[in-house]
């Protein structure tokens, strides 16, 4: 049986069960807005709750980041309805961007709502995991996961790496001078380390942590069990424990890291109409060679095209 092929070739349909979602949506000419836009509608319909869908590139380009634009933009949508709603959900998938404007996009939501959550298809990492830290909780299935929120230079290398590697190389000087050995090649290695560099990494370091604790102690963890920067340090942070930038955290794991953990299986209907709109808009910025698409079921803007490869 051939997965994507919708009929077999006597023309029997195959059995309804299989998700041909992605092949439907790849053999259309365009996705149109519109389609995404009814999928919405009726998401609203089922869960009694607005929905805004932020999907973006995957590109590692600032295009495709988070960025104080899109705060600009999901303000500017929730405001052109003249009232505040009382629960809003947002679908998110994006690599990460600024931890600023992932707190001014927290501000901006419960600017128009008491009780907003953030729906992960399949990735929302770094700048966007602390979006989803401001939720006052987070829906997740199988193919969900968040990240380590450690600040990203725009060279790809995170920030945390430029420290450690500045104080690793440190530790091994004084632990040379002890011992009477000579360092004199590390010397040449910590010289081409740019103090400047260093500073910055540890001030976007020290940034995420901050904003990372107010957001989740404003509605994800409870008065009575307050998160403290260390926490947020040790889980969120430190790579020793994930051992790399992108290594995923999936809905298990996040729940035992004290996060407000909602598990939608991946056959639920509320999550089929999620995945549709997550690949209906996925495809539609790689057709078009968009950034990233931000909408509701009556407005669709796509802030910025990525570069002709």
């Amino acid at each position: 049986m051939d997965y994507y092929q919708s009929n077999m070739p006597d023309g029997s349909s195959q059995n309804s069960s299989q998700d041909h979602t992605l092949v439907e949506v790849i053999n259309e000419v365009n996705s149109d807005p519109i389609i995404r836009q009814r999928l919405m509608r009726r998401l609203v319909e089922k869960t009694g709750r607005h929905v805004i869908s932020y999907v973006s590139s995957n590109a590692p380009l600032p295009q495709a980041f988070i960025n104080d634009w899109d705060a600009e933009i999901i303000e500017n949508i929730l405001k052109s309805y003249g009232s505040k709603f009382e629960k809003i959900d947002l679908i998110l998938h994006s690599g990460g961007g600024f931890a600023e404007s992932a707190e001014r996009i927290v501000n901006s939501m419960y600017s128009y709502c008491k009780d907003f959550r953030v729906i992960i298809p399949t990735q929302a990492k770094s700048a966007a995991t602390i979006v989803a830290m401001g939720s006052s909780k987070i829906l997740m299935s199988d193919t969900s996961e968040i990240g380590s929120i450690d600040p990203q230079l725009p060279n790809g290398i995170a920030a945390q790496s430029v420290i450690k590697a500045y104080e690793e190389l440190m530790q091994t000087i004084e632990e040379k001078q002890q011992d009477g050995k000579p360092y004199e090649a590390e010397l040449v290695l910590i010289n081409k380390i740019d103090p400047v560099l260093l500073r910055e990494c540890r001030k976007y370091m020290d940034l995420a942590q901050d904003i990372a604790s107010k957001l989740l102690n404003k509605k994800m963890r409870s008065k009575r069990n307050p998160i403290n920067v260390d926490e947020i340090g040790m889980n969120f942070l430190d790579d020793s424990r994930t051992f790399s930038h992108g290594r995923l955290i999936g809905w298990e794991a996040a729940k035992d890291l004290g996060l407000k953990i909602k598990y939608i299986d991946k056959n639920d209907e509320i999550w089929k109409l999620v995945w549709e709109i997550y690949i209906r808009s996925k495809i539609a910025i790689e057709r078009s060679m968009l950034a990233k698409i931000i909408e509701d079921q009556n407005n669709s803007l796509n802030p910025g095209q990525l570069p002709v490869r």
